[in-house]
């Protein structure tokens, strides 16, 4: 339906989706196929709270949502998206997100696509949804 009105991307994973609606990373994995199936671009979102950030887990937390996100999908599936990296804790809690934050974790996505689906999809689309 979505694809008929012209609609070329679509968020699956937004942080507000996990945190009101509790769809888990199953779930986020359904919505990125279905997407993929009737065409359209899935913007898949991915991002740690302050509690996590704080721990310094945020790497861990990230690549758990992008292997539950991105599971099943073969290399040339991947190099189609777009996954978006979404700083949680930086909204609304005063904190921001330094273009350093941001470049570590999009680093650990590309690298993590490379050693998951090969080099050659590298080139997936990361951005960062928040900072200053």
């Amino acid at each position: 339906m979505l694809a008929k009105l012209g609609c070329r991307y679509v968020l699956a994973g937004h942080s507000e989706r996990r945190q009101y609606h509790g769809e888990d990373d199953a779930l986020v994995n359904a919505k990125v196929q279905a997407a993929l199936r009737n065409g359209i671009t899935p913007v898949l979102c991915i991002g740690e709270p302050l509690a996590v950030r704080q721990e310094d887990e945020h790497i861990r937390y990230c690549m758990s949502q992008l292997d539950g996100g991105l599971a099943g999908l073969a290399g040339p599936q991947v190099a189609g998206l777009v996954v978006a990296y979404e700083p949680v804790w930086a909204i609304g809690t005063g904190e921001v997100a330094s273009p350093e934050d941001a470049q570590q974790v999009c680093a650990a996505i590309r690298a993590r696509i490379s050693a998951v689906h090969g080099t050659r999809w590298r080139v997936v689309r990361v951005f960062c949804m928040a900072g200053r």
